[in-house]
């Protein structure tokens, strides 16, 4: 399976920005998406997050749903 990855340049250095794998993963910051949401970095929401199902642990945040779920490593 292809994907496809987007990079930003900042003198030296070719950062990842975006990945979308061949199953559907999609990074932000990441070249290796574990999840169909993986963000290495910080996340800034300006508005309410809806999700049917909510829970924590002491360095994760999950957000599932009927087509799959989100993990949000904090720390």
């Amino acid at each position: 399976r292809w994907g496809l990855k987007f990079y930003t340049f900042l003198a030296p250095n070719v950062l990842p920005a975006m990945t979308i794998d061949g199953n559907s993963n999609v990074g932000i910051g990441t070249t290796s998406p574990a999840h169909k949401l993986s963000v290495d970095g910080a996340i800034n929401v300006s508005s309410t997050v809806f999700a049917p199902v909510f829970n924590s642990t002491q360095n994760n945040v999950t957000i599932s749903s009927a087509s799959g779920s989100v993990i949000i490593r904090l720390g």
